[in-house]
């Protein structure tokens, strides 16, 4: 990607319902890191059933069933935000401070351990674009880290 200037968009689903929206603040954070420009999540329009029958993939949902005539953003895509904007914090680091992407990763991977796993359904499924997980992260993790970079730039 370096080389030849290729953008390079990670694509997978949404983390599941069940699951902590750290994942969804995460995914984007630990892509950006990595060298992504962004994440595309996978089948992210939700049925107008969406609101009593969850589904991973209801990132998006039409706001029909209780009144509104639009389509309302899932908590899941508003952590998605938060993950979007710790990456803009990354970028003001680039603007003001002159670090690189390798700079930005090291001082992520010193206060969060992102080590990860994709899921897919029964392990192989070609209609489920995989998971990533993440068991190794707090919301007082991140806090640490966006409070060391907006010391950074303060500095």
């Amino acid at each position: 990607m370096m080389r030849t200037g290729i953008r390079f968009i990670q694509y997978g689903t949404s983390n599941r319902i069940r699951t902590t929206n750290l994942t969804a603040v995460l995914w984007p954070v630990r892509s950006y890191i990595f060298g992504a420009d962004g994440v595309l999540p996978w089948n992210s329009f939700g049925e107008e059933d969406s609101f009593t029958q969850p589904r991973s993939t209801a990132l998006l949902i039409s706001g029909k069933p209780v009144g509104l005539d639009t389509v309302v953003a899932s908590l899941r895509l508003k952590a998605m935000r938060r993950g979007q904007q710790d990456i803009e914090y990354f970028k003001l680091l680039e603007k003001k401070k002159g670090y690189n992407r390798r700079q930005i990763r090291k001082l992520v991977l010193d206060v969060l351990n992102l080590k990860s796993k994709v899921e897919t359904k029964d392990g192989v499924d070609f209609e489920d674009a995989g998971t990533i997980t993440f068991d190794n992260v707090n919301s007082q993790q991140l806090d640490e880290l966006r409070r060391a970079i907006a010391e950074e730039l303060l500095k």
